[in-house]
């Protein structure tokens, strides 16, 4: 633990101080913020002060901020731009310091794919039908169906189409490989166009929302790849604008989230969105780090997500009237 030279600026933390987290700790600063920063190995040169604690580890992470604070300076508000547990730990510490944060269902629901299936049906949200299952065990869906991991550790990766049975063994292995919790979820192929809808909110309630396109092919071995996004996403229907708005205002209201969050939908044959994945903050990095910057130009987006967690004035870059849409993909352009 490394305490924090004296200083009159409010604190906010930052769970994780990695590469990812740079510009979002950069934007912190430059409103006005000093950071603690919470990380297995943090970078001292980007934070006021440290904390060395594992961000995997929520229960010890919200002690020793906690601890930290009773020493040293109040925490008025925690930002993150993490994925997987870590969000956990976000999220529980912004509920210990009662302050507005992502919410312990959302965070749960980013980290597990059961979890999202749960509360979608728990709010009536329309959503893909889903099984959680260990390596040994086979789905009880039929086929094609799709293999991917419950808690992943890497994004979209391991995520698998089946065709035949005989599949079936290898992927569920990977798939579980590849999970926090070494277990799988099966869900039913859903064939229908695959788009995001990211989503500005502030204390349960929707503030902006921008659509966009996720493009996703699959290889010679059924694995699903990302291609890119582009956006804005054009010709959204009004009854699928009705519906996603309807899914994303349920569950905003139970998450009583303040922040950005990303929801991924898939449209089935009767023309209905279907909820499969959210994820809290601005950690797309193709989305956050490409693509918007291409489409608002001088919007800074990391600043805005400061603003909404501390309850500053917000101003949003229109959605409608962009002059043309614009695909990336890591690296550059898709031409």
């Amino acid at each position: 633990m490394e305490n924090s030279p004296h200083t009159t600026k409010p604190y906010i933390a930052s769970i994780g101080t990695g590469r990812g987290q740079r510009r979002l700790i950069e934007a912190a600063k430059q409103a006005g913020f000093a950071v603690l920063g919470i990380d297995q190995a943090p970078d001292a040169s980007l934070c006021d002060a440290t904390l060395r604690v594992s961000t995997y580890d929520a229960e010890k992470a919200v002690e020793a901020a906690l601890e930290w604070q009773k020493k040293n300076h109040k925490i008025q508000h925690v930002m993150a731009r993490t994925s997987g547990p870590a969000n956990i730990t976000a999220a529980k510490l912004a509920s210990a310091l009662n302050v507005p944060g992502q919410g312990d269902d959302l965070a749960e629901a980013a980290l597990s794919k059961l979890s999202l299936y749960k509360q979608c049906v728990d709010e009536n949200v329309p959503t893909i039908e889903s099984e959680q299952l260990s390596p040994s065990v086979a789905p009880s869906l039929s086929l094609p169906l799709i293999i991917k991991p419950d808690q992943p550790l890497r994004g979209k990766e391991h995520v698998f189409l089946i065709r035949e049975p005989e599949e079936i063994s290898a992927a569920a292995q990977q798939a579980c490989n590849a999970s926090i919790n070494g277990m799988y979820i099966a869900q039913p192929l859903v064939s229908g166009e695959e788009f995001g809808v990211s989503v500005a909110a502030r204390d349960g309630k929707m503030l902006w929302h921008a659509y966009y396109t996720e493009h996703v092919e699959t290889d010679e071995n059924g694995r699903f790849i990302g291609k890119g996004v582009a956006g804005p996403r054009p010709n959204v229907c009004a009854d699928v604008r009705r519906m996603c708005g309807a899914s994303v205002a349920q569950l905003l209201a139970r998450w009583n989230t303040t922040g950005f969050v990303f929801f991924s939908f898939r449209i089935n044959e009767l023309n209905i969105p279907l909820l499969f994945e959210v994820n809290p903050g601005l950690c797309g990095d193709q989305i956050v780090d490409e693509l918007f910057p291409a489409m608002w130009p001088g919007t800074d987006f990391f600043y805005l997500e400061i603003a909404l967690l501390t309850g500053a004035e917000c101003t949003f870059p229109k959605t409608e009237g962009l002059a043309s849409a614009v695909r990336t993909k890591s690296g550059g352009e898709v031409p």
